[in-house]
């Protein structure tokens, strides 16, 4: 065979056919190892023996067995259709075939050169995909066109943080590898030395699957590059060919990435109304496709926004829209040192931990605030009409009817934050405003609760949709994981707020005071409010006895600064006067109410009040006209004594005690004007001033005309 010309030997798929050389005997031996030690001289006469003209090429004898290898030490050790004694028997003639390989292996790697058949570190990549899968491709002035519209892409990810390339950089890779997007080769170089697989041969199926379905379904017509977001599992044979590469990822598939529009990813496009979630969610799967040893896994935000990045894309919301919830949500996505990728496996602790890792500090604080405010929510308001938790300073209320009640980030020390503090002092309603801290910087400790009782609402989201009963041992596990986790939540929250400070007065000066502030569980019950209240009436800054006399003398000793005032004003008194004790919302228009039908005070007007004792008031008169004759001027009066019983009158003077007294209520009379005055008999009552009534004049006329004249007659 091999003579002055030339010659060129191919040897492939050697292994598959020593295995069964073996069942031929020649001699003592058998054809496995007559063909080895033929192979071996071949080697030798080639590599060693002048045969220049020869050259011999083969390929890697014992990695590509690994794959029929690891299926029988796996049928082996888990015992499947395999009796012992066959078991053995195999085991035995496989270490007997690794033996021939390696020893025939270790022929060849002496003398020969190993060469990658696809250079990964180079061009050769894509010019094999693009030779081989298109007929022909734009000119490079477009291919430029195309890489300068991604390089923008990427400057506008830059600026919103969600990648980190360099856009010239970028626009040089897109250009070379044109028509395929410059993240499938890295992707492709994480893979490509799994067991068994074929490298540029599955490749290449994998890929024209990919563009053909690309042109048949019309996504070609609305993309610039064949992305790895375009590697859809939906399609068979494309889940063929990821088979090949990982079997093992099948289940991360069906739940998270693709099911017909039922995995996580697809049903949160479905209500997001685009498909950057399962874009996000196929490109992370190609990552997670490696299974050799220290292989590299998955990707970080960074690279996530430069594979998905291009023209039209708007990819600010990333992290909050996307992966937050897609982390939440998926049952096999893992996210470790920032890098998110799919696992075989799903763990509830495992899972809880990744979901929580990717929850970030705005997450943990909503979720910190939600569960606050349900706390401490105000429902019988004596001691706050309304709470806020861990706010702004800027966004603080404070108004002057309600009494807000804030609960802040504690810090270590145990005083107030000054920025509180100064808050205080220049707000116009002091007395409306109280802090909820605490005196150790332990405020992480409930975030990280937080964000573990966040994760746990979406794991039970998960097990609620896809009917895991109440028996069956997840859900239980779940249970147990939900109750430990409240647990924690309430310990780090009686840990971190444990300082009530509220308003109040101290020789002369307004100030804020701290109480201890216990936030006691009862029966897994928490009355936030309840124990506020309970606390400020131990300190006598909440008052609940808000009748009677005590508290209207209070009332007039803090809130009225003069004897007449306007009711809003002493209602402002009460929001800005921090000795002045909190209470029910309604206390002072019901301590109103009772203390005027009462005599304590005096509406004056609609909008003032006089606070008693007061003077009796004077007597006197109340005249109506009972009616009229205009034509005389005879009228017909009704007198009222007001505050006394007898009434005196006069005609021409003031009327006086020693004036006509009126014996009859009613008095007829063709007077201009009369005067009346009233006495109090018992003297109870001071006699008023005389009080005038003045009668009206009725002008009547009659006209006549004569001569061009008229005459007028008045009456």
């Amino acid at each position: 065979m091999i003579g002055s010309a030339p010659t060129l030997i191919l040897l492939d798929e050697l292994p598959p056919y020593l295995d069964s050389a073996r069942a031929t005997s020649v001699g003592n031996s058998d054809l496995a190892h007559v063909t080895k030690t033929a192979l071996a001289n071949l080697f030798a006469a080639v590599g060693e023996g002048g045969l220049n003209n020869s050259c011999i090429v083969l390929t890697d004898l014992v990695g590509v067995y690994d794959k029929e290898s690891e299926a029988l030490q796996k049928a082996m050790q888990e015992g499947h259709a395999l009796s012992r004694g066959r078991a053995e028997m195999l085991a035995a003639d496989q270490q007997v075939l690794d033996g021939l390989l390696s020893t025939l292996q270790a022929e060849a790697n002496r003398q020969a050169l190993n060469l990658a058949p696809v250079q990964i570190n180079g061009d050769e990549f894509y010019d094999i995909l693009r030779t081989r899968l298109f007929t022909r491709l734009p000119t490079q002035a477009q291919r430029d066109e195309v890489a300068a519209a991604y390089a923008e892409a990427i400057r506008r990810g830059n600026q919103m943080d969600v990648t980190a390339q360099g856009p010239e950089a970028f626009a040089d890779a897109v250009s070379r590898a044109y028509p395929f997007h410059p993240t499938l080769k890295e992707l492709y170089a994480r893979f490509r030395d799994n067991k068994g697989f074929q490298q540029t041969r599955a490749l290449l199926r994998l890929m024209r699957v990919v563009v053909s379905s690309m042109w048949e379904s019309g996504v070609a017509n609305e993309k610039m590059l064949v992305g790895v977001e375009d590697i859809d599992p939906n399609d068979s044979a494309v889940l063929s060919e990821i088979r090949e590469i990982n079997a093992t990822l099948e289940n991360a598939i069906s739940h998270d990435v693709a099911r017909s529009g039922q995995s996580v990813a697809e049903v949160m496009d479905g209500n997001r109304g685009d498909k950057l979630a399962t874009d996000v969610a196929r490109l992370l799967l190609v990552s997670s496709l490696a299974n050799a040893h220290n292989a590299i896994k998955g990707l970080n935000v960074s690279e996530i926004g430069a594979a998905l990045s291009r023209p039209g894309r708007n990819l600010d919301r990333l992290r909050g829209d996307i992966l937050e919830p897609l982390s939440v949500s998926a049952w096999h996505l893992h996210v470790v040192d920032g890098r998110f990728y799919f696992r075989d496996i799903q763990n509830l602790n495992a899972k809880l931990e990744s979901l929580a890792g990717t929850i970030n500090r705005d997450t943990a604080m909503a979720e910190t605030r939600a569960r606050l405010t349900e706390m401490f929510q105000a429902t019988d308001k004596r001691a706050y009409q309304q709470v806020q938790v861990l706010p702004a300073i800027d966004a603080i209320c404070n108004e002057q009817d309600k009494t807000t009640l804030v609960i802040v980030e504690p810090q270590a020390g145990g005083q107030l934050r000054q920025e509180l503090q100064q808050f205080w002092s220049g707000c116009q309603w002091k007395n409306r405003l109280a802090y909820l801290t605490g005196a150790r910087d332990t405020f992480q400790g409930v975030l990280d609760a937080a964000k573990r009782l966040k994760a746990l609402q979406a794991i039970m989201a998960d097990l609620d949709r896809d009917g895991v009963g109440a028996l069956d041992q997840q859900r239980k596990d779940a249970d147990t994981l939900v109750d430990r986790h409240q647990v924690r939540f309430r310990s780090a929250l009686q840990e971190t707020f444990t300082v009530l400070w509220y308003p109040t007065k101290q020789r002369d000066q307004e100030v804020l005071v701290s109480a201890d502030f216990l936030g006691e569980f009862t029966n897994n019950q928490f009355q936030g409010e309840g124990q506020v209240v309970g606390l400020l009436v131990e300190k006598r800054k909440v008052e609940n006895e808000v009748g009677g006399d005590a508290f209207r003398l209070k009332a007039e000793t803090h809130l009225f600064t003069s004897k007449e005032m306007p009711w809003a004003e002493i209602k402002r008194n009460a929001g800005q006067k921090p000795q002045w004790q909190w209470h029910r919302i309604d206390a002072l228009e019901r301590l109103r109410v009772d203390a005027t039908g009462k005599g304590h005070w005096r509406n004056i007007g609609p909008s003032h009040v006089e606070k008693g004792p007061f003077e009796a008031e004077p007597t006197d008169v109340d005249i109506q006209v009972i009616r009229r004759d205009d034509r005389t001027g005879e009228c017909e009066l009704r007198i009222r004594p007001l505050r006394g019983d007898q009434v005196y009158w006069d005609q021409g003077a003031d009327a006086t005690p020693q004036s006509a007294r009126l014996i009859e209520p009613t008095l007829k009379t063709k007077a201009l004007e009369l005067s009346f005055v009233c006495v109090d008999s018992t003297g109870l009552s001071k006699t008023g001033p005389a009080r005038k009534w003045k009668n009206t004049l009725t002008l009547s006329y009659d006209r006549t005309g004569s001569a061009g004249a008229w005459r007028v007659a008045l009456a």
